[in-house]
Parts: C-alpha cells; sequence; structure tokens
C-alpha cells in the first residue's frame, strides 16, 4: 500500500468522524457546521483554561510542586481520551466498510494503522483543549521555558496509551460478548466505573490533595511515570516516555490486524443482520415500543447517547452534597430562590436526546418503516415515547438527588419535576422534528449519527438557546413573584412542544414517505 492510499484512508475516516461527508455539496450548511464546532471549541477552551489557572493558583498558593498540576491534567486528558475512544474504537469491527476495504489490495495492517491514527489525530485535537492551557500556564508560573518542550510531548504522545487501550479492551469485548442481550448494559456499567473515577478525583482535588491526586494519575496512564521523573530532574526518562508510546502503538496495530477478520466474522455483519427486527411480524403503538427499546438495548452507544445527559446531572448533582455541607449557612440567604435549581437538570437534558438520532439509526433500513401495516402516525408516536422515557429516568434520579440536597419544599419539588419533565418533553419532540429533516442513512459507524451530526447539533444548539429563554422566564418573573415565574415558564415550554407535536403527527405520512 503507498503512502497516498493510506493518507486516503486517513482522510476518509476523518471526514466520516467530522460528517463532513454530508456537507461537500451544501456550502452553507458546511459554513454553519464549522462555524458552530469552533464556537463549542473555544467555549471548552475557555472553560479548560478556567480549570487550569484554578489549579496553578491552588498549587502556588498551597506551595506545592507545579509539575502535579501538569501530571493531573495528563490524567484527566488521558481519561477523558478512554471513554471517547472506547467508542471510536468500537468501529473498527462495527463499520460499514468491512466489505469494501476487503476488496481493495490493502493489506489488515494498513487498514487497522489508518483507522488509529484517525483517532489519535481526533483525539490530539481534544487533547489540545486541556493540555495548551497548561502548558501556558506552566511556562507563566515558573518561568521556565523548557514546559513548551514538555506541553509538545505530552500534546502528542499523552493520548497514545488511553487510545490503544482503548482499542484493545473494545475488541475484546467485541469477541468475547458482542451478539449477547447483555454486550451493552456490560460497557454502559463500564463507562459509569470511569464516571465515579472521576468523579472521586475531583472530590480530592477540591479538598486540596493536589499532590495524592497526581500520584494516582501518574498509575491511570504509566507512561507518565516515566515523565514525571523527566521533569522533575532526570531527562534521560523522557526517552523512555516516548519509546513506551510508541511501541504499545505498533503493537496494538500488529495485534488487532490480526484479528481484523476474526472479529469481523463474530460481531459486526453477520450480528448486526441477526439482530435485524423483522417489522412485518409486529403491529401496534406497544409492538413498535418494543422494537425501539431492543434497538436502544441492542447498541452500547445508543443506550449510553440516551442517559448520558441524565448521567452527567447526577455526578453533578451529588457532587453538590460535598461542596454545599460547607455553604449551609450561606444556603439559607437564598431559601426563597431555591426552586431556581430546577434549571441545573436542564442544562443536561439537551446535551444528549435519543430521538436527534431515531431516524438516522434506520441506517438503509428506512424502507421498513415505511411498508409497516401500521400508520405513520405510530411510528412517530412510538419514537417519541421511547425517547422521553428513556431521557427520563437517569435524569428523574438527578431531581431526586437535588430536592434532597437543597432540602426542597413541596414548591421547590414541584418546579424541580414539572420543568424538568416538561423540558425533557420539548427536547425530544425537537429532536424527532429536526432528525425528520436532517437525517442520514449513508453511515458506515454508529458513531456518526451520535456525534457531530447535524441533527444532534442542530438540536443541541435549539435546546440551549431555549433554556436560556427558560431560565430568563424563571428567574426574572420568579423575583416578581415565584408562581408567576413557574406558570410561565411552563407554559413557555409545553406551548411549543404541543405545537411540534401536532405538526409531526398530523404530516407524519408525508414525512416519512420523503425520506430517502
Amino acid at each position: 500500500m503507498t503512502k497516498s492510499n493510506f493518507w486516503l484512508l486517513v482522510k476518509t475516516n476523518l471526514r466520516g468522524a467530522f460528517d463532513i461527508r454530508r456537507y461537500k455539496k451544501k456550502k452553507a450548511a458546511l459554513t454553519s457546521f464549522i462555524t458552530f464546532f469552533v464556537l463549542m471549541g473555544f467555549l471548552y477552551l475557555f472553560l479548560s483554561t478556567i480549570v487550569n489557572f484554578t489549579m496553578f493558583m491552588q498549587v502556588k498558593e498551597t506551595g506545592g510542586n507545579y509539575n502535579d498540576a501538569v501530571i493531573i491534567a495528563c490524567g484527566y486528558c488521558a481519561m477523558i481520551t478512554f471513554s471517547t475512544s472506547i467508542f471510536r474504537a468500537k468501529g473498527i469491527f462495527n463499520g460499514n466498510d468491512y466489505e469494501m476495504l476487503k476488496a481493495l489490495p490493502i493489506k489488515n495492517r494498513s487498514i487497522i494503522a489508518s483507522k488509529i491514527f484517525s483517532m489519535y489525530i481526533v483525539e490530539v485535537v481534544y487533547s489540545l483543549v486541556i493540555l495548551l492551557p497548561n502548558m501556558i500556564f506552566a511556562v507563566s508560573f515558573t518561568g521556565n521555558s523548557i514546559y513548551i518542550l514538555y506541553g509538545i510531548l505530552i500534546i502528542l504522545f499523552v493520548p497514545c496509551f488511553p487510545i490503544m487501550l482503548a482499542t484493545l479492551i473494545s475488541s475484546i469485548l467485541t469477541l468475547l460478548i458482542d451478539g449477547s442481550r447483555f454486550a451493552s448494559i456490560i460497557n454502559v456499567l463500564a463507562y459509569l466505573v470511569l464516571m465515579l473515577v472521576c468523579i472521586l478525583f475531583s472530590m480530592l482535588q477540591s479538598s486540596n490533595h493536589l499532590a495524592s491526586v497526581a500520584g494516582l494519575f501518574r498509575y491511570v496512564n504509566p507512561s507518565l511515570i516515566f515523565f514525571d521523573m523527566a521533569i522533575n530532574g532526570k531527562y534521560l526518562y523522557l526517552s523512555f516516555f516516548i519509546l513506551i508510546n510508541i511501541l504499545i502503538t505498533v503493537f496494538t496495530i500488529i495485534f488487532i490486524a490480526r484479528i481484523y477478520d476474526l472479529g469481523h466474522r463474530i460481531a459486526d455483519i453477520n450480528t448486526k443482520t441477526k439482530r435485524q427486527i423483522k417489522y412485518k411480524k409486529k403491529k401496534g403503538l406497544k409492538a413498535l415500543m418494543s422494537i425501539e427499546y431492543k434497538k436502544i438495548f441492542s447498541s452500547k452507544l445508543y443506550l449510553l447517547n440516551s442517559i448520558s445527559g441524565g448521567i452527567a446531572s447526577i455526578a453533578v448533582i451529588a457532587s453538590m452534597f460535598f461542596t454545599l455541607g460547607s455553604l449551609e449557612g450561606d444556603m439559607s440567604v437564598l431559601k426563597d430562590y431555591t426552586y431556581m435549581f430546577a434549571l441545573l437538570p436542564m442544562f443536561f437534558s439537551s446535551i444528549a436526546v435519543p430521538s436527534t438520532s431515531t431516524f438516522s439509526y434506520e441506517g438503509k433500513k428506512i424502507w421498513l418503516l415505511k411498508v409497516l401495516p401500521v400508520d405513520a402516525k405510530k411510528v412517530f408516536k412510538a419514537k417519541i415515547l421511547v425517547s422521553i422515557s428513556l431521557s427520563c429516568v437517569a435524569n428523574i434520579i438527578g431531581m431526586v438527588l437535588l430536592g434532597i440536597c437543597l432540602k426542597a419544599s413541596w414548591f421547590d419539588w414541584l418546579v424541580i419535576v414539572v420543568l424538568n419533565v416538561s423540558y425533557l418533553i420539548l427536547c425530544n419532540i425537537i429532536g424527532l422534528a429536526v432528525n425528520s429533516k436532517f437525517y442520514r442513512f449513508d453511515w458506515t459507524e454508529e458513531r456518526e449519527i451520535f456525534k457531530n451530526s447535524a441533527s444532534v447539533l442542530i438540536s443541541t444548539l435549539v435546546g440551549f438557546l431555549i433554556e436560556i429563554a427558560v431560565a430568563l422566564s424563571l428567574i426574572l418573573l420568579g423575583i416578581l413573584n415565584k408562581w408567576l415565574g413557574f406558570i410561565t415558564t411552563t407554559a413557555l415550554i409545553l406551548i411549543p412542544a404541543y405545537f411540534i407535536y401536532y405538526y409531526l403527527i398530523k404530516n407524519s405520512a408525508n414525512i416519512l414517505t420523503k425520506m430517502e
């Protein structure tokens, strides 16, 4: 395989990762997509800058070692890279491009190398958001320009180990449990464990245990042990840090290439075909809902995407137990405005909405929905009900935790539950409406329709804009009268939800027919 072919594969994989192919002939849509993506990048960069600055100031005030702040940033970067890579790595065996690639005169090793290198480029871009501000503050606070070299090295090599570990674990899970009814649940539980670890580290960090956290993070990515030795004066260990990451990358490429064909035979194309539901044997709304649930629970990425907003909400609210305890006296001043904390879970509700991908997930099997011996209205109703029910599960747990944490009154409980459930309903209805317009059936990997797709991005942006309007209504009117704020805000959510739902149901047959 020539170098030009390798880079062509990398280019193709990157286009799929960022959903660029869809906008190739739509310059206006491409411009909007890039603009939104850049704005989100600047937002995350801003938040990362604040977190890194706070961490370096904490080290300065406690008289600690600035190297601990560098190691902590590397550790967080490694965990985030692992959590995102484990789903990208799934595409190695779940991609619909297997038959096409096998028909080409390309070695398995070259195919795997291009896929892993594509993941590496994406993760390096994500890592920049965390590690670039960290490098700048390290130089500023220490006055030592050698941290520029350290920063470049960690940006290039810190993502290597977690990417390769994620690829190996994902491959093993594919061989062992893919196709089983518990595959998605096992993977989601593993993701939850990872999130709990992140929360634990955050709690330790907020408790001025930076040195302890840095010590633990050295083992999150073992190559950081050598990097830590290097930045503490033993510069020879930089070569070990670089060499270990290169060696594990080469080993992973060779190993995955060996089992590439076996993995596809076991887990991907044949099992996907077996999992397809025979729609014609199903009738009625309950049967359609059953089909939707089975599709979601057969895909760990779909399942996690459906509940990740609620999980993030639970994690943030759980951390409030530890921070609000020391502020109990100050919180009494806000007792009359406790109900306004209902806005907190709403922020996470629009991050992951199942309905934004429900039509796209049908893929090339969309024609099956069109020939179903049921009314198209029932298809839309089933998708909305399933999406709302899945969104509500984790979010309701978050609402309960929030109420307990704030020692909510009966009015606070009323506002928290009604506003959040109403907002979930609106988000899912909007998600379905957007996906019925901006659908995508030509995907090759599942992550393409859950990450960076037009439907997801537009729905998320609309959700944020609505939440801003809701926040202004609840806060400004609530200051005048809490009942006025509550009733007006609820109406602001439910009225558009009703009209959008009415439009979708009334035009369901026409909308479904136009999908192709």
